[in-house]
């Protein structure tokens, strides 16, 4: 095995080392191997205690080694895209590269005190190496070149990971030329369709994730603050700097309510430029990535002349499509010819919900450095919990206003017993006065301010029969604020029939789907992904429909009422034993999900699909789709089916027929239909990076044989 492992190095080594010395390789190449070599000459005589040094210097080397065998033997200038990517690698290898000197450097005390201090970071050198590679490969649409068989021969007869790389070397160098002459000439096709007069439609959009107007705050309340922030929002001074209004408050005190609500105001209004509610249960609502662009966007959208400004620039520099946010912002947000553009009597909305939940540093640094110098006609109304790196960076911002979300104060408290009363009389059939105004007022005390355990009471008490009982549950539970919505979802929850096993299964089943969806999914594309009509979906949300949103209508999409809903059903009890019976294993159903998506596409993915089967025929023109052409539960296979599999928990040995039907029968499908909705499939990658992870190859190896 040392042999081996041997073996692979050297050939590894050989592989940079000719790259790193001819005279006609791409630049980007060139700048990427020489980092990683010295690298390696640094780390291979490491003493054992700094093992885990040299182990990242040999990974670096074996999956470069893949990586630059697909090149093209070519001097040709290498694409925008590729180059940025080149660039992020090689900046990762350069940071790698000064830990280690600093590893190495001063004397034998000061070599054990930098080993203390930089041991702890392999680990982040090691994922930020992954990623910048994993970005890398994508550009180059690697591992799309691989032809079905040949996946099937490698998935089923490797041993181990450095014979993996060895034959992915030998494999890749061969299928260059072929599959991937298909994929380029689809990429071609993509980038001579949004090279036009739609190029600024050829940005990132965020999708799923502007606000909605039945979802604002109940009539009545949260007048005085909603009335406040319109005014805000109509003194505007072109003249000026823009604003920025930021309501922070603890979870559950009611801010994704007012944003909906001024989300919607600001419409009527003709204000609103962009609402983006983050979401950090689905992963396409959790990051930062497409919020400048999709503010761009919208600007395009909505004047001409910002339009005509925005084309002019991205016909300069394409390249600015797949910018870095920031980049973006100061190249098309703040360009001169575009801030020319911006009317002076016009105001610009920008509502950004929920920031705690999907921001990164560098989307605070556009919040506070780049954002303030837009012109004063731009308004943002910004919500979050007070997190301690938001409240660092907004602090000393003179242009951000913080409003903070007081659950104790009296216009608070008043709106919840505003809300509590209309909503008991509206689904209380009794006499007049139920029940009775010493309980309302408890009800109202026991919410503690939290706007959100009002909305998640009343709604559990609209769906019992017995509702004294359920009420005497609710002004059980206790009053700390930490545990208030914790103590209301176990009320919600114990309740349920759990002695019924359709249903608990059911449960099981149903909203392990809704917790690990990557976007949320009707009932109807839920009980699909299922294939069994029993149980029914919709008959299990019927018990739950008190934390659930869209149960009402088949169509809206199934989400949980609140993110604490979330953390409460998947974290707060992990470490707990016995496990509670509505805890919810999410790598467990990250598995049965990925499962689930790869039968779905065995069973719906098939030839006479319209789209299909346009690679390898050049008089083929590229087909364009949109999700609506394609059955929900389909969509979303296709879609996500290999993040489901990164993330869940183990393989299961029933899922190895899915993956052989997949990899013999539908990969060239799948990679059509991606293609054909504007992208270029990056599934693969995450499915290989998978197998590299030797404890789950050896398993899935050893299954197969």
């Amino acid at each position: 095995m040392d042999e081996a492992a041997d073996t692979v190095l050297a050939v590894a080594k050989e592989v940079l080392d000719t790259i790193d010395s001819a005279s006609n390789a791409l630049a980007p190449l060139k700048a990427v191997t020489g980092p990683a070599l010295l690298i390696y000459k640094k780390c291979k005589d490491f003493k054992a205690d700094q093992k885990k040094w040299r182990e990242l210097s040999e990974r670096i080397l074996k999956h470069l080694a893949c990586v630059m065998s697909l090149m093209p033997n070519s001097s040709q200038n290498p694409h925008p895209e590729l180059r940025n990517c080149a660039l992020e690698l090689e900046n990762r290898l350069q940071q790698i590269l000064e830990h280690v000197k600093q590893v190495q450097s001063g004397n034998t005390v000061q070599r054990y005190k930098n080993y203390i201090i930089k041991n702890d970071a392999v680990e982040e050198d090691t994922r930020s190496f992954d990623d910048a590679l994993e970005r890398f490969k994508t550009s180059l649409n690697i591992l799309t070149t691989l032809e079905v068989s040949q996946i099937n021969s490698i998935l089923g007869s490797m041993p181990d990971l450095d014979s993996l790389v060895l034959a992915m070397s030998d494999l890749l160098r061969e299928q260059t030329n072929t599959f991937r002459a298909d994929l380029e000439s689809a990429r071609r096709d993509i980038v001579s369709h949004i090279s036009g007069p739609n190029i600024v439609d050829s940005l990132p959009y965020a999708d799923g994730v502007s606000f909605r107007p039945n979802r604002g705050c109940w009539p009545g309340t949260r007048v005085k603050l909603l009335k406040e922030i319109a005014n805000w929002m109509s003194a505007f001074d072109a003249a000026k700097s823009m604003e920025i209004f930021w309501l922070a408050g603890v979870a559950g005190s009611g801010k994704t309510t007012i944003a909906h609500s001024v989300s919607k105001q600001a419409e009527l209004n003709r204000q609103l430029l962009t609402s983006f509610f983050f979401d950090r249960g689905y992963v396409e609502k959790s990051k930062p990535n497409d919020l400048v662009s999709t503010i761009t966007r919208d600007l395009a959208s909505f004047d001409p002349q910002i339009k005509k400004a925005l084309e002019a620039i991205l016909k300069r520099k394409p390249s600015l499509r797949s910018a870095s946010p920031a980049s973006q912002f100061e190249h098309l947000l703040l360009a001169p010819s575009v801030i020319h553009s911006y009317p002076k009597d016009k105001c610009f909305v920008i509502v950004i919900d929920g920031l705690d939940e999907g921001y990164d540093e560098e989307c605070l640094d556009i919040l506070t450095r780049q954002a303030p110098q837009l012109p004063g006609t731009f308004r943002f109304f910004v919500t979050s919990r007070p997190q301690l790196d938001i409240v660092r960076a907004f602090h000393p911002i003179p242009v951000i206003q913080k409003h903070t979300m007081s659950i104790r104060g009296a216009d608070n408290v008043d709106d919840i017993a505003v809300y509590i009363r209309q909503r008991l009389s509206d689904i209380v059939k009794r006499p007049s006065g139920w029940p009775g105004e010493h309980l309302v007022a408890q009800l109202i005390e026991r919410s503690g301010g939290l706007f959100q355990w009002a909305v998640t009471a009343i709604e559990f008490l609209s769906h019992r029969v017995n509702k004294d009982k359920a009420l005497a549950a609710i002004l059980n539970t206790r009053h700390a604020s930490a545990v208030k919505m914790d103590d209301l979802y176990t009320t919600i929850l114990n309740a349920c029939p759990w002695d019924d096993e359709d249903f608990a299964a059911g449960y099981q089943q149903f909203m392990g789907t809704v917790i690990t969806a990557k976007e949320p999914l009707s009932i109807s594309a839920i009980q699909r992904l299922h294939k069994d009509p029993n149980p029914d979906a919709g008959t299990i949300f019927e018990y739950l429909a008190s934390l659930l949103l869209g149960t009402d209508s088949d169509p809206e999409p199934i989400q949980v009422i609140h993110l604490t809903l979330r953390e409460f059903l998947v974290a707060r009890f992990s470490h707990v034993s016995p496990l509670p019976k509505f805890h919810l294993n999410e790598r467990l159903h990250h598995t049965i999900m990925a499962q689930r998506c790869l039968e779905i596409i065995n069973q719906d993915l098939t030839p006479d699909m319209p789209y299909l089967e346009f690679l390898g025929h050049t008089d083929s023109a590229l087909p364009v789709m949109n999700r609506e052409q394609l059955p929900e539960a389909l969509y979303y296979a296709c879609h996500h089916w290999s993040s489901h599999l990164m993330e869940g928990e183990y393989l299961r040995e029933e899922m190895i027929p899915a993956l052989q039907i997949f990899a013999s029968t539908r990969l060239l499908y799948w990679i059509e239909l991606t293609v054909a909705f504007g992208v270029l499939p990056e599934g693969l990658s995450y499915v290989i990076h998978w197998l590299e992870d030797k404890s789950y190859y050896v398993n899935f190896a050893s299954m197969m044989l």
